[in-house]
């Protein structure tokens, strides 16, 4: 009825005589696009809602933990363990069987998993059976990253009674397991470089060092929020710098950062300067432009040459960057070889893994990682020594 009205007429189409039907059905899409996307979002808010519901109800059934003392070892004597068809968490279940020990635990046999153990686990004595269950199920939460309600399940206990027996042991093989990752003697490591380091650089690389990152959930402090944002993940993570030998055997892991620290800052703060010697060479990627820093010790590193600025790379350049490309990728393959071998470190971490309860103030982060980090090195070396 406005269009024949002298006053509304003008202002029907806002000044336009024609719509363009294109943008218009565009419009509508997005428009159905955003309703279906929060139909999605409420649907499944609304399950986990329902499914934390349906866990705590669960929980309420199980047997709750006694409190620690001499008796509190009821992880391994608990009766519902004996109903299951078979046993996940006995050394007998391992037995003559390489292949679940790899899938279970990230090891290549059982002769390495009991040697493990012992190394973790020295002097048992008549609570063997105990620290034998916490060990195994401390390996398939980082292997596998089961959840606590799985593992409850298969061990018939509540979850209550299972997380603090997996931190009791994290923290025993955190400093049991510390030695394996160390800073060797140069000339240790001359005599044992990879040949494929020898047409290059001689003997003189001491390190490939590199940063990765891990996601985890989000902060509720703005200032944590703003630390831990990662422009590069698009999302709240943890940085960890990573510093190999170039046989191939992690030498050294940086304390956890937030995410939106630089490379270049990290190396810097970490600690890992203060292992270099004068005549140390180090490899690196672009971002860590710490040829500075190192100059200061005589120490000297080895990037990719910047293309900013410059239309082409000589042909020196680009001979000496593929060269350098073919050598660095070993770090890489080392980070990729703990993360798959470990999947705790592809997940999105629990903010709770950020803090400390134990006396050494050390976040659960930095524990989960160096343990990791050590059992990968007992493994087969990414790099050929030939």
């Amino acid at each position: 009825m406005y269009t024949s009205n002298i006053d509304w007429s003008p202002s029907v189409n806002l000044g336009h005589d024609k719509i363009d039907q294109n943008k218009l059905k565009m419009a509508q899409a997005r428009a159905e696009r955003t309703h279906a996307l929060k139909r999605k979002r409420e649907k499944a808010f609304q399950q986990e809602q329902e499914y934390e519901q349906e866990c705590q109800r669960q929980q309420d059934t199980f047997q709750e933990c006694p409190p620690r003392n001499d008796k509190s070892d009821k992880l391994i004597e608990t009766e519902h363990v004996g109903d299951l068809p078979f046993d996940f968490f006995s050394e007998e279940y391992f037995t003559n069987d390489d292949h679940k020990v790899c899938y279970y635990t990230g090891l290549t046999n059982k002769e390495m998993l009991l040697k493990v153990f012992d190394l973790v686990i020295p002097h048992p004595g008549s609570k063997k059976e105990y620290y034998w269950r916490s060990f195994i199920i401390t390996l398939m939460k980082l292997r596998l990253n089961l959840g606590y309600q799985d593992l409850a399940y298969r061990l018939g206990v509540s979850i209550s009674t299972l997380s603090p027996h997996f931190q009791e042991m994290l923290d025993i093989m955190f400093i049991r397991m510390d030695f394996l990752i160390f800073w060797p003697d140069r000339e240790e490591l001359r005599k044992t470089m990879p040949l494929c380091f020898r047409p290059t650089y001689g003997t003189k690389v001491v390190a490939i060092i590199d940063c990765y990152e891990i996601k985890i959930e989000k902060p509720s402090n703005l200032a944590a929020k703003g630390s831990t944002w990662s422009q590069y993940k698009q999302s709240n993570t943890v940085k960890v710098l990573i510093a190999i030998a170039p046989q191939g055997v992690t030498t050294f892991v940086s304390a956890s950062w937030g995410g939106r620290v630089s490379d270049k800052q990290l190396t810097r703060k970490c600690g890992l300067l203060q292992n270099l010697l004068p005549g140390d060479v180090v490899l690196a990627d672009r971002g860590f432009d710490i040829a500075e820093d190192l100059a200061m010790i005589q120490a000297s590193l080895d990037i990719p040459a910047f293309t900013k600025g410059v239309s082409q790379l000589s042909p020196i350049e680009i001979e000496k960057t593929r060269k350098l490309a073919n050598l660095r990728i070993h770090v890489e393959r080392v980070i990729g070889a703990t993360r798959q071998r470990y999947s705790i470190l592809m997940s999105t971490l629990p903010i709770h893994y950020m803090t400390s309860k134990s006396p050494q103030n050390i976040p659960t982060v930095d524990k989960v990682v160096r343990v990791c980090s050590a059992l990968n090195n007992l493994c087969v070396s990414a790099v050929p020594f030939s």
